[in-house]
């Protein structure tokens, strides 16, 4: 399985370019893999070859064997049904809340945090940032209540196990790791120290952040 993945992005994006989710999932189940390394800031994954593989020219994008897919979820789901791991495979009984979760978090949760963290960092110069940010944090704070309930007694989203529903959800949570919308959410804290605590996590953060050697 090849996972094609992206460095040389700017400071603020380190550790949160998407491919991370895919490397993540793979490094939880010991999986063999490679990385083909797409340099994003000279537009290596907008070339005619990697926009056969990923057509937004964007990351990550997988091939195994015949088969390509693109979109970080459809990667993570793609893992956990081939290895059924993860809350995989497709016909395990918890299959249904997991596939629940990952859209949650790629649909519900993320967009808004997204959109604080793009204007918190990248257009603050813009006359309408400061109206623009107030409301994304305010819906952020929204979806962060009603998973503060949600974790309340429980260590992952779907029963007793991890799986790419936690990947996903984490990592979108991590485009908004500022105080101010994080806020008083000891059970969301406690859930992201753990989840970020974990080995496969730390493998695929440093790759993320490294890179191919050459560009380390």
């Amino acid at each position: 399985m090849k996972i094609y993945a992206g460095y040389g992005t700017p400071p603020q994006l380190k550790g949160l370019v998407r491919d991370l989710r895919a490397v993540w999932a793979l490094e939880e189940i010991g999986a063999d893999y490679e990385i083909h390394w797409l340099n994003l800031i000279e537009g290596e994954q907008r070339t005619d070859a990697a926009r056969k593989i990923h057509p937004f020219g964007k990351v990550p994008a997988m091939v195994d064997g015949d088969l390509t897919l693109f979109e970080s979820g459809a990667i993570c789901q793609y893992i956990a049904n081939k290895h059924g791991a993860l809350g995989g495979p497709a016909t395990s009984p918890q299959w249904p809340e997991v596939t629940q979760w990952c859209f949650a978090a790629l649909d519900t949760v993320a967009p808004r945090l997204f959109d604080h963290f793009i204007w918190q960092n990248f257009r603050t110069d813009n006359p309408i940032c400061a109206e623009v940010s107030k409301d994304a944090k305010e819906v952020a704070q929204l979806r962060f209540d009603v998973l503060e309930g949600v974790l309340e007694s429980k260590d992952f989203l779907v029963g007793d196990e991890f799986t790419i529903a936690d990947i996903l959800m984490a990592s979108a949570i991590r485009n908004a790791m500022f105080p101010d919308i994080i806020g008083d959410h000891p059970n969301i804290r406690r859930y992201l120290d753990s989840i970020f605590a974990r080995p496969a996590f730390q493998r695929a953060f440093e790759l993320n952040i490294k890179g191919p050697a050459e560009a380390a």
